[in-house]
């Protein structure tokens, strides 16, 4: 009974993350192929080729993304998003929608943000148990006129998926800064702590070492 629960369980840890992997890629695959819908009904690969053949939305739209930041990232382009974004900022309900979907993404994906690019070590949810969450930023406005004091804004997130989370303001000397990526970081709590992160003096001494 031993050999075979070890067993078991060795084929779990085998096949589980190779299934799970399958799962998110088939269906990351599945919603880029929905992009060739823009395209006209003769030029869509599954009737060119006369069988269906997954990926071909995945490198439509890389095409796409490249296509656009190319042109928006010369003069002509960055005046034509002005302008689309002016239009949107006028209808109503889609100006607030639109407003904090661009506030997030640029916060996130710009090469000049800050948020997601540091990990942290803090006391949550009461003081005495440590938690790893990201600094995304500093309490602007309002908020920063009241707490008067060096706070920086906090995500907590959950585990084993870290798309939910709370988003805290914490004292910056109650936030233990880490010498981690955010990758490792990431790693660390989607593993719910399996996959410990290493030794970054550990590291370096091992890097120093001479190679045989």
């Amino acid at each position: 009974m031993a050999a075979l629960r070890k067993w078991l369980l060795t084929g779990l840890l085998v096949i589980v993350p190779g299934v799970i992997t399958a799962w998110v890629l088939n269906w990351i695959v599945g919603m880029l192929d929905q992009t060739l819908l823009i395209l006209p009904g003769a030029w869509q690969p599954d009737k060119l080729l006369g069988v269906h053949v997954p990926g071909f939305g995945v490198v439509l739209t890389l095409l796409i993304l490249l296509l656009v930041g190319a042109i928006a990232s010369n003069f002509a382009g960055r005046k034509l998003v002005q302008w689309g974004d002016a239009l949107v900022h006028r209808i109503p309900v889609v100006r607030s929608i639109y407003s904090s979907v661009k506030q997030v993404s640029d916060t996130l994906f710009s090469e000049s943000g800050n948020a997601f690019r540091k990990a942290v070590l803090v006391q949550w949810p009461r003081d005495g148990v440590w938690t790893v969450a990201f600094v995304t930023g500093a309490p602007g406005g309002e908020v920063a006129a009241y707490l008067r004091d060096d706070f920086v804004s906090v995500y907590v997130p959950t585990t084993p998926n870290p798309t939910g989370g709370y988003f805290v303001m914490m004292r910056r000397s109650d936030c233990v800064e880490l010498d981690m990526s955010v990758d490792t970081a990431l790693k660390y709590i989607v593993s719910m702590g399996v996959v410990a992160p290493a030794d970054p003096l550990l590291a370096a001494l091992r890097s120093d070492e001479p190679s045989l």
